[in-house]
């Protein structure tokens, strides 16, 4: 498929056209290579704890509904790109993904925006549960994938990009 690429409001977008039965698939990247080592981690917690919280117009529940009954799903992602295989070029990425029928295109990029720019994470309490759900699931995923981890480990000493899967989502993250 022909990659179309285009100004929108001074941003870049990047488009192509193909059929997929009346659904539009959505994603935002935002290029955090410019964060310090040391914060690259937050990105990636970031990235987990968006689309949980209240927003500005919703509660987490609201939110929750709404994001079922207005998309076919959403999602944000650290992820790791490299062009042309060259991981002196990796450039990590703060992806943000939906999916929506023709006719909800416009609820969706409402529900994007306000997850993006009015969620409300000063609620300890919500926070609290999402981080202790966050950690929990990630504690049973080492016990069930200890060899991932220690790979994801391997990796680190060895690419860059490994260190950046180590940092984001190995036992580095997870300390």
């Amino acid at each position: 498929y022909t990659v179309n690429e285009e100004t929108v409001a001074g941003l870049p977008v990047k488009w192509c056209n193909q059929f997929t039965n009346g659904i539009i698939y959505t994603s935002l990247y935002f290029n955090v290579k410019s964060l310090p080592k040391e914060k690259i981690q937050y990105a990636s917690l970031l990235s987990s704890i968006l689309g949980k919280m209240n927003t500005g117009r919703y509660s987490f529940g609201e939110l929750e509904n709404q994001l079922n009954i207005q998309t076919g799903g959403f999602s944000a992602d650290l992820n790791n790109y490299m062009p042309n295989r060259n991981d002196d070029e990796m450039m990590p990425m703060l992806t943000i993904s939906a999916k929506s029928t023709i006719d909800k295109t416009g609820k969706m990029t409402d529900l994007i925006s306000e997850i993006l720019l009015h969620s409300v994470y000063n609620d300890s309490a919500r926070l609290k549960s999402v981080l202790t759900r966050i950690q929990s699931n990630m504690e049973a995923d080492i016990r069930q994938n200890g060899l991932n981890y220690a790979r994801t480990r391997t990796s680190s000493y060895i690419t860059q990009s490994g260190m950046l899967s180590e940092l984001t989502g190995g036992l580095d993250y997870y300390r």
